[in-house]
């Protein structure tokens, strides 16, 4: 799972990339549209400088050419010896710096020609190869304003404007000068206009492109071939026109770039712009980063104080001084701290210590038992028993009862011989005093005594105190401290058999083991001499508000000792394999009691408990079916209760037999549901009907509401797996309609009805008329 802090990190890396790749897509698109934009208006500056150069060197030469016709020098010796003409004529040329400079008699003869030069790389001036020759383009003179043309010396081509020398009115010859058509042109302009510069001529009849002249001296006709006609576009951007024909070629120029060498500048730019973004993506996810660690470090901080209190560590406070939101959390945090401290403190005192009196309680004594016995210094038990506290709360109220009991405490706490008061029930109190020796024992005694003597007025009332105590020694009776509470106890209960106030514990008080031996041997013969009976708590529809089924439960009526409660005998049953038996009495009993209710008319069906012993006897499945069959009883009628426990023993030879018992129509039942051991995995695999859920989840569900979270989730679990549920512990009408608005199907417990013997129970249902009767059709 990603902290908050990586993923605050990454939304801002996520929204930096996003809104830098659309800054990116945005400025690729705008260096596209520049580099597009740069390139046209660099073919179209190159074009315009071009022609404006070519335009003004044109009007250059014809301006120069008409100015030096009307030289008085050269019309001087125009027509005089050649020298004269030439040095004339060399002047004018030095003007400026002409490459060729020529005169024309009238006859069209030149009777001069200069040619400039480079040698070496510095210039000379020869004759021209065309003096004394014939000129060949006499159309040129007969223009009343000679054009300015391309014009042909040996191998160069030289740009030229001719002029008409007029004496008075009569013309008689022309001068002309020019420049020639070189690499040096080419260079000049490609310093001008950043493009390769090359002038070309084209023959008609072959269709043959050559280079006059180019500012790139590897330059190759065929390359610019290519370029001019538009093979690379995507590689080199042009400009082509013709400028110029002369005899049957056509003169022009090709202008051209390599796309890269034109936007290598805009490339540079945009590389640093990229570099930029890159620069500013860093420091953003720097910064991102930062945020987020400032945002999540105070979140960090309450994350590990929040584990700090988890594991009850409450000393570390944090410390903030932001006057931030996160502040003002680290603060309600420290308050929050201090309360659950301050609850926690007061949950371990109130755990401790008796709510009523505030005095330690049972958890405090044997803790201090423990560490007393581990001292092994001698040291005396009292439990001591308020008398008569039962009576005065029925007979004055359990107000006045409490008072007794604070009233005690306080008493009890005033005596300073004692080295511990503890309250441990309502109306008990040990008492721990660190001599053994009988003069200390009756000065405790005769101090509680003196102590209670005083009585107690309230509300009009005089009452005192009295109080019954039983003692127990360490080490004399014994070093262990739950045998020592044990045997403060049983001195207790000799008083109250024996009618004493006070007595020390002795070895011949053990009367349970005797006891519990007698009944041990006893029930060996309650079986044989009937002296079992069934008592039947009715259930509850609570749909249709009838008793629809009750619930078996043995009791054990003594000879001697009276009525012996279940949890009594029912456990020697187990302990000495007579559980068998047992269910097989109650078994064969509730069969009987049935048909006697049918007789009547009374439909109901019996719930028999089923132990864990029953379920591992190989007989038991034989024996439950023989006695059905044979007081011919539908099995329907009867219902197995068996608790989780008892099939955790042996589950799958138990799951066995219950699947057996439900595909012959026993109704089959989960008893104690959510105590004990209580497992999903096993209950849906076991093959029951009905789950029923514990009491002690039941009778406080008024008050309690834990208990009715549970109890919901119950039932909803029991319906959601196909099965019925019943509450046992109904022991007022919150809980039974509370369970009734929940869909609980049946109710069991004291405020439906308690247990009865057979005639009792059916008086009971006859006069309350509330029993599901016989079907007509049965």
């Amino acid at each position: 799972m990603k902290s908050l802090q990586t993923r605050i990190f990454l939304f801002f890396v996520v929204l930096l990339l996003i809104v830098q790749a659309i800054a990116l897509w945005t400025i690729l698109s705008g260096k596209q549209n520049q580099e597009e934009l740069e390139i046209k208006n660099r073919v179209s500056t190159a074009n315009t400088i071009f022609n404006e150069l070519f335009n003004n060197r044109t009007y250059y030469l014809k301006a120069f050419a008409d100015t030096a016709a009307q030289d008085y020098g050269i019309k001087q010796v125009f027509n005089q010896d050649t020298r004269s003409l030439v040095v004339a004529l060399n002047n004018l040329r030095q003007r400026i710096d002409a490459d060729i400079a020529m005169t024309i008699d009238i006859d069209g003869n030149i009777n001069s020609q200069l040619i400039n030069r480079l040698v070496d790389g510095s210039s000379k001036i020869h004759k021209g190869s065309q003096s004394d020759t014939r000129f060949k383009y006499p159309q040129w003179l007969n223009s009343q304003s000679p054009p300015t043309e391309l014009y042909q010396v040996d191998e160069d081509i030289y740009q030229i404007s001719l002029s008409p020398i007029i004496v008075g009115t009569k013309v008689i010859g022309w001068v002309g000068f020019g420049f020639q058509i070189d690499n040096r042109l080419a260079m000049r302009y490609f310093n001008l206009t950043g493009l390769e510069t090359s002038f070309i001529l084209k023959k008609y009849e072959a269709n043959r492109w050559y280079i006059l002249a180019s500012s790139n001296p590897n330059a190759d006709v065929g390359f610019v071939w290519e370029i001019v006609e538009g093979l690379h576009p995507e590689q080199y951007i042009s400009h082509s026109e013709i400028l110029s024909t002369y005899d049957d070629f056509e003169f022009g120029v090709a202008m051209y770039s390599s796309r890269a060498d034109i936007v290598a500048v805009l490339q540079q730019q945009w590389w640093q712009l990229v570099g930029l973004i890159l620069i500013t993506l860093i420091l953003s996810l720097a910064g991102a980063y930062a945020i987020a660690s400032s945002v999540t470090k105070p979140i960090k901080q309450l994350v590990k104080q929040a584990k700090n209190l988890a594991s009850g560590k409450y000393q570390k406070v944090l410390l903030s001084q932001d006057q931030s939101e996160m502040g003002q959390l680290a603060n309600e945090f420290n308050a929050m701290q201090s309360a659950i401290l301050s609850r926690e403190k007061a949950l371990e005192h109130k755990g401790n210590h008796h709510l009523l009196t505030d005095l330690p309680n049972r958890n405090m004594l044997l803790s201090t038992l423990q560490t007393k016995t581990q001292s092994e210094q001698s040291f005396v038990v009292l439990h001591l028993n308020l008398s008569r506290l039962k009576d005065v709360n029925d007979a004055l109220g359990h107000e006045f009862g409490d008072r007794i009991i604070i009233e005690a405490g306080l008493r009890l706490n005033e005596i300073k011989a004692f080295s511990g008061i503890f309250h441990t029930d309502s109306d008990e109190f040990i008492l721990l005093a660190d001599q053994q020796s009988q003069a200390t024992v009756e000065m405790l005694i005769s101090a509680i005594e003196s102590s209670f003597s005083l009585p107690l007025d309230y509300q009009g009332f005089n009452f005192r105190l009295q109080a019954r105590i039983g003692i127990a020694i360490y080490p004399e009776h014994s070093q262990s401290s739950d045998q020592l509470l044990q045997m403060a106890d049983t001195a207790l209960h000799y008083t109250r058999k024996k009618k004493q106030l006070v007595q020390v514990y002795d070895a011949s008080f053990d009367v349970n083991t005797i006891e519990r031996l007698n009944l041990i041997n006893d029930f060996k013969h309650a079986i044989e001499q009937d002296h079992l009976e069934l008592h039947f708590q009715p259930k509850m529809d609570l749909t249709t508000k009838l008793i629809t089924h009750v619930e078996a439960l043995v009791r054990w009526r003594h000879p001697k000792l009276g009525l012996i409660p279940p949890d009594n005998f029912i456990p020697i049953a187990e302990q000495t394999g007579q559980i068998t038996q047992l269910t097989q009495w109650v078994f064969e009993a509730a069969l009987v009691q049935h048909n006697q209710w049918l007789k009547q008319g009374i439909d109901l069906n019996i719930a028999i408990n089923i132990s864990a012993q029953d379920l591992r006897d190989s007989n038991f499945f034989d024996f439950v079916c023989q006695r059905t069959e044979h007081f011919n009883i539908n099995p329907q009628k009867i219902t197995l209760e068996v608790t989780e426990s008892a099939v955790v023993e042996d589950p799958k030879s138990a799951i066995a037999l219950l699947n057996k018992f439900k595909a012959l129509g026993y109704y089959l039942s989960i008893d104690d549901y959510g105590t004990g051991y209580s497992s999903l995995a096993q209950l849906k695999s076991l093959p029951v009907h009905e789950l029923k859920i514990d009491k002690s989840f039941v009778q406080r569900l008024q008050h309690d509401s834990d208990d009715q979270i549970i109890v919901r989730s119950t039932i909803e679990l029991a319906h959601n797996m196909g099965l019925t549920l019943v509450a046992e512990g109904i022991e007022d009408e919150f809980a039974l309609n509370w369970l009734s608005e929940h869909h609980c199907e049946k109710a069991q417990g004291y405020f439906i009805s308690r247990p009865y013997p057979a005639p009792q129970l059916t008086t009971w249902l006859l006069e309350n008329n509330n029993f599901q009767r016989v079907s007509q059709d049965a």
